[in-house]
């Protein structure tokens, strides 16, 4: 019974491999199948690039679609594939039965084997490939994984890091240009935000401040009344002439 059992088995699996269906489609599948070898591999990965896989997925799109295109050139050497299969079952690739209404499968007519599987399995598969699983898993990857990985990093930038360098850029005060404007009262978000690196008293860093703005000042006013004598020459009435614009300026 079990020797019965077995070789009905084998036979139904020996008829499944050796149809011509399957001895087309194999070539085929794994033709298709050989561009999503990277991505396959890239998925699983918890460090993910998804940049990477997207440019991946784009390029396998567009080689499938040039496939598609000139379906003749790659189906040749597929279907010659096939034949060299179906020796080793020594059977030959043929149609299959046709009716005139067909539901079970794809009933394109066809005059030969090799345009019937062409018609049947190999366009429908890159069609398949296409329209049913690149498509919708780019639309994925964009959708649901990129976008809102985008939309969250751009949160968390304007939370985290907005309020951060509007206080880092208080500590701006102490450049030399722009000290002579400024009061203690503009340096204390910076202070607030690098106060554990400060080693000192409040009242030291007010000091510390009010002798660095004394400094700077005098010495930017020292330059500007250097730069004048220089540009005026040795006149001293110039000199004089130019220290009042110098002075009068800043009121217009």
């Amino acid at each position: 019974m079990k020797d019965r059992e077995s070789s009905v088995r084998s036979n139904l699996f020996y008829g499944a491999i050796s149809s011509s269906e399957f001895l087309c489609s194999f070539p085929i599948l794994n033709k298709l199948l050989s561009f999503t070898t990277n991505v396959a591999r890239s998925l699983p990965n918890s460090k993910i690039d998804l940049m990477t896989c997207i440019s991946n997925i784009e390029d396998i799109l567009q080689g499938i679609q040039m496939k598609r295109n000139e379906p003749d050139e790659e189906y040749k050497y597929l279907f010659e594939e096939a034949q060299d299969l179906a020796k080793y079952t020594e059977t030959i690739i043929k149609m299959p039965r046709v009716v005139k209404r067909q539901i079970n499968r794809d009933n394109i007519p066809a005059s030969s084997a090799y345009e019937y599987f062409k018609l049947n399995i190999f366009i429908p598969l890159l069609d398949h490939f296409i329209v049913a699983i690149f498509i919708p898993l780019l639309d994925h990857f964009i959708v649901a994984i990129f976008i809102p990985l985008l939309d969250h990093f751009i949160v968390a930038i304007k939370d985290r890091f907005s309020e951060h360098v509007k206080k880092a850029a208080a500590i701006s005060c102490l450049i030399p240009e722009h000290i002579a404007d400024k009061s203690y009262d503009d340096l204390l978000p910076a202070i607030e935000l690098y106060q554990k690196f400060l080693h000192c008293s409040t009242a030291q860093l007010k000091t510390e401040f009010v002798l660095w703005k004394k400094r700077w000042t005098d010495i930017v006013t020292e330059d500007s009344f250097t730069s004048l004598s220089s540009y005026s020459g040795s006149n001293p009435n110039t000199v004089n002439m130019k220290r009042k614009e110098q002075v009068f300026l800043p009121d217009k």
